[in-house]
């Protein structure tokens, strides 16, 4: 069960994304943020979904929004299926689960695969839809 709710306030994190740079939540303040939690890189369900992503990318920055997809593979495994399925945008390691428990995609820090599910924070930082 998600620990967030629409209107309350997004919380904040710092990860590694597949190139090893530390992306926090609050660099994209100002902006729509479109978090996508998948269980994990080089899954045939979430390759589909991030290649739909990839392919709409530009509907996202229309709408100033950034989109962050978070999973529990390591940024190596992470680096290797962005360059494989040419994703254009960022992906993020959270190799403890302490991002998917604090959103609801993970019940425990010893969950294999984080759950499926986004969320929109608002520009205000908070949250508008999961």
């Amino acid at each position: 069960m998600a620990l967030i709710r629409i209107g309350s306030e997004a919380p904040g994190f710092t990860l590694s994304d597949q190139d090893r740079k530390a992306i926090s939540l609050s660099d994209f303040k100002g902006k729509n943020v479109l978090i996508w939690f998948f269980p994990r890189a080089f899954g045939g369900n979430w390759t589909r979904e991030a290649s739909g992503f990839r392919d709409r990318i530009h509907n996202f920055k229309e709408k100033n929004t950034q989109l962050l997809g978070i999973t529990f593979s390591s940024s190596d495994e992470l680096k290797k299926w962005s360059d494989e399925i040419g994703f254009n945008s960022i992906l993020l390691c959270d190799a403890t689960r302490s991002v998917a428990m604090a959103y609801g995609a993970a019940l425990s820090p010893d969950q294999e695969r984080a759950t499926r599910m986004s969320v929109l924070i608002g520009p205000d930082g908070k949250i508008r839809k999961i």
